[in-house]
């Protein structure tokens, strides 16, 4: 008559393959977020590069784009691309995978359908997180972008960027507008990933195209709610004064009026659409992919 297993062992061996499976997921999670914010990083670079043009220089759309390439050639579109690119892997595997671990705290089982108030939640809680990490990285971006604006010049590498942030304005500089990033990123973490589970139990169907529209649709609201701490996000991390996120505002306003805080929405509303629906549907698809390994 065969004996039943050891209790104790039994639950250590179930334990064990519980990390092992927790594990894996985290893995998986985070791969498919970097590949994600790669993906996304190269595809709207461009637009995101005239945003932050209109932003800074309140110019045009059109005027900006032309201005751009008639007097910096058609590579100034990708200006500070590497920054992103180099960074964009780790900080969005780092939302996403904070994002699932978030959902698991919250008793999201695999497979469930979290609600729109815990995709907020855990949403808001990645935002915390890539806000601390994406500050100096956003810093650096910003000003190359502005690099060289109106003339053709070799563009700084984001090493010598750094270095000379640091040189100049010590270790606080690179994370000047850190405040105005957090009421820009939990917020905005909170609605993209609670729109996104919104958006997404609405389609029928778990597929690539659920994730495409709800993605874009997802990065869309986001932008409503936090278009206008980007702005003034980009002001205050593109001048070298110590100008308070108070004072900034005091400036657009007085300059521009409440239609400042929107300049550069355009291109905005462009890159946002898209890169939601692309970084979304990489990120689902990367995943179902690993998990079939």
């Amino acid at each position: 008559m065969q004996t039943d297993p050891n209790p104790k062992t039994t639950l250590i061996i179930q334990n064990s393959d519980s990390i092992n499976y927790q594990s894996q997921k985290i893995s998986q999670d985070l791969i498919a977020g970097s590949i994600a914010g790669f993906t996304n990083a190269f595809c709207g670079h461009p637009l995101d590069t005239i945003k932050v043009r209109m932003q800074v220089l309140n110019a045009r759309f059109w005027s900006c784009c032309k201005n751009m390439v008639k007097q910096e050639g058609l590579t100034s579109l990708y200006k500070g691309v590497k920054s992103p690119l180099m960074s964009a892997p780790l900080v969005t595997a780092l939302s996403f995978g904070s994002y699932e671990v978030s959902k698991k705290f919250l008793g999201v089982t695999k497979g469930q359908k979290i609600t729109f108030g815990k995709g907020l939640l855990a949403g808001g809680w990645a935002g915390f997180l890539y806000a601390g990490i994406s500050t100096p990285i956003e810093l650096i971006k910003c000003r190359l972008q502005m690099e060289g604006a109106g003339q053709i010049q070799k563009s700084s590498s984001p090493m010598k960027m750094a270095l000379n942030t640091l040189k100049h304005e010590g270790l606080f500089g690179l994370y000047k507008g850190y405040w105005i990033t957090c009421l820009r990123d939990i917020p905005g973490g909170a609605v993209q990933f609670g729109a996104y589970e919104l958006y997404k139990n609405l389609f029928s169907e778990d597929s690539s195209s659920s994730s495409f529209f709800a993605g874009g649709l997802a990065k869309l609201t986001t932008w409503f709610f936090c278009y206008p701490q980007d702005l003034i996000k980009t002001q205050l991390q593109c001048k070298n004064d110590s100008q308070s996120v108070r004072g900034c505002v005091r400036e657009i306003w007085s300059k521009y009026g409440s239609a400042g805080f929107w300049r550069g929405s355009l291109p905005s509303i462009m890159r946002t659409v898209v890169s939601g629906a692309i970084t979304f549907t990489v990120y689902e698809e990367v995943k179902k992919m690993l998990s079939g390994f």
